[in-house]
This record gives C-alpha cells, sequence and structure tokens, in this order.
C-alpha cells in the first residue's frame, strides 16, 4: 500500500505525518507499505528549525525529506492520500476530482483540520516562543496518534 500525506508546503504538517508513519511501520516491522508527502503549493522553503528539533526528539530524522509539489502523477502512484486540513481536502477535490478523508477523520474519527501556523499563532512573524511551542504540540499530536491512524488504514487493505 502506498500513503500519501497532504498539506500546504510540505515542510511541517504532512511531512511530520509522513516520517511518523514511517518510524511506526519501520517500528513495528510492517512491510509492503510506502508512505510519502505533498504540498498543494510547496513553494520552495526551508524546513522550519524547530520542526527538525522536535522529530529528532522522537528520533525522527528528516535530513532526506525533498520538499514537493502535489500533481496528478503524484496522486496516481498512491493508494492512499490523507489531507491534513479541510483547505487540503478541498484543493483536491476541485483541482482533480479526488475525495480524499482527514487525518483526525481517520485518527480519531473527527473531521476537522490540524491547521498550519499561521492559521493558529496569531504573530507568527514575531511570536518565535509561541510557533515552537505550537509546531511541538501539532508534532507530538501527529506522533502520538499515528498509531490508531494505521490500525485504520489497515482495515482498509
Amino acid at each position: 500500500m502506498k500513503i500519501l500525506f497532504v498539506c500546504t508546503g510540505n515542510v511541517f504538517r504532512s511531512m511530520s505525518a509522513e516520517y511518523c508513519l514511517k518510524k511506526y511501520i519501520r517500528d513495528m516491522g510492517i512491510k509492503n507499505v510506502s508512505v510519502s508527502s505533498a504540498g498543494i503549493t510547496a513553494k520552495k522553503e526551508p524546513i522550519h528549525p524547530e520542526v527538525i528539533i522536535d522529530l529528532q526528539k522522537l528520533g525522527i530524522s528528516c535530513k532526506k525529506h525533498t520538499q514537493r509539489k502535489l500533481t496528478k502523477e503524484i496522486l496516481a502512484k498512491n493508494d492512499l492520500v490523507i489531507a491534513m486540513a479541510y483547505i487540503h481536502k478541498k484543493f483536491i477535490k476541485e483541482k482533480f476530482g479526488i475525495t480524499v478523508p482527514l487525518f483526525n477523520a481517520i485518527a480519531i474519527g473527527k473531521n476537522t483540520s490540524i491547521y498550519d501556523i499561521e492559521d493558529i499563532v496569531r504573530n507568527y512573524a514575531i511570536d518565535k516562543k509561541a510557533v515552537n511551542t505550537y509546531i511541538g504540540k501539532t508534532i507530538t499530536y501527529i506522533y502520538t496518534k499515528t498509531p490508531a491512524l494505521y490500525k485504520k488504514i489497515e482495515k482498509l487493505m
């Protein structure tokens, strides 16, 4: 099974979901599952240093991550596409005619978004502490929900 996570820039939420699930399947000895991620805009930008730090705290390295923009070819190569937020789900439906589930819909049974930094931290350009706190909470959330997410995905296989 090939699983694709989608967010906006592919340097925070979808990337974190990709690497958390890769770690989970590796730790559990699961075979025949590949995981990747992409962004609906994916404008060239670096991974926020706090994302790298918080993933490293979980034993995850994202140094090999290559940011990529979502295309119909990428979508076609995957069996399951998971949107991180409603705007990604809507974009995929409108641009590619494909209905995809949200991360939270699968993981916790709630059709809710995992929001980007700019959506939550009002003064994100100057409030570094709030940005770092939000990144840490979001990555921890994705990481802790990954086992439940995979168990639900497994039932689809």
